[in-house]
């Protein structure tokens, strides 16, 4: 019986492991068996991986992400812009969020897309802020939230790509929202403004929304709900059984 607990273990720890062995960090992921499972008692914990606690990762590139397994996405066309820069205004110093829909399963959440519009750009170095919540009417109930650091030249009509250092737990058949915020840059305007693409309703499941200023969200979202940004998110579902702990 063991023997067994260890090889089905083995099997969701081996991805884990090569996906996240490039991360330098000391965070813990384990999976714990959902209580009734039949061959083992509940609150069995294992150790997976670990990995230090640094903030999302940025990349970019001008191929958009591959939709596959259980990713949200909007590829649709390109109708408007959204201007983005840290400043005091409820406008281009809003955070930038899009709310989405799970399906019939629980999944990780585990990056955010967004595409640079092909006429603009975004110089280092940059910090942002992602936050996750949950979503009822337009109220932003947060549940995790990380920074980010550009550290290179986002370039016109490139995808960037923001990597959660920590996947958040989504629940099934639920509405979350998610937005990132610039709130600070050491380059001046004149070296180029990120103004984000979206469109229009052509996601069913969610809307593009704002929030807030300097970057920084508040509770109150200012949703559009005819509009869906140009945005890919990496979902991956849970192994059967198992649910993910985080330490």
């Amino acid at each position: 019986m063991e023997l067994k607990m260890i090889g089905l273990l083995a099997a969701c720890f081996v991805p884990l492991a090569s996906n996240r062995s490039r991360r330098d960090s000391r965070k813990c992921l384990r999976y714990s068996l959902e209580a009734g499972a039949t061959w083992a008692g509940p609150g069995l914990c294992v150790l997976l991986a670990c990995a230090n606690i640094h903030g999302a990762e940025m990349s970019a590139s001008v191929t958009a992400p591959v939709i596959n397994g259980a990713d949200i996405a909007n590829y649709g066309t390109v109708t408007h812009t959204d201007k983005w820069w840290p400043e005091n205004s409820t406008g281009a110093g809003s955070v930038k969020g899009q709310t989405f829909t799970t399906g019939p399963l629980k999944v990780l959440l585990k990056a955010i897309t967004y595409q640079v519009t092909a006429t603009q750009k975004a110089e280092p170095i940059k910090t942002y802020v992602i936050r996750v919540g949950s979503v009822f009417s337009n109220i932003f109930t947060e549940l995790h939230t990380e920074t980010a650091t550009q550290t290179f030249t986002w370039n016109g009509g490139e995808y960037m790509t923001w990597e959660l250092d920590t996947p958040v737990l989504l629940e099934a058949h639920s509405i979350y929202g998610i937005d990132i915020g610039i709130t600070s840059s050491t380059s001046g305007w004149p070296t180029g403004i990120p103004y984000i693409n979206y469109g229009g309703n052509e996601y069913p499941g969610g809307s593009r929304y704002t929030s807030g200023q300097f970057g920084v969200g508040t509770p109150q979202l200012n949703l559009d709900n005819n509009r869906d940004r140009i945005f890919h998110l990496d979902l991956d579902y849970l192994p059967h059984g198992f649910q993910l702990i985080l330490e």
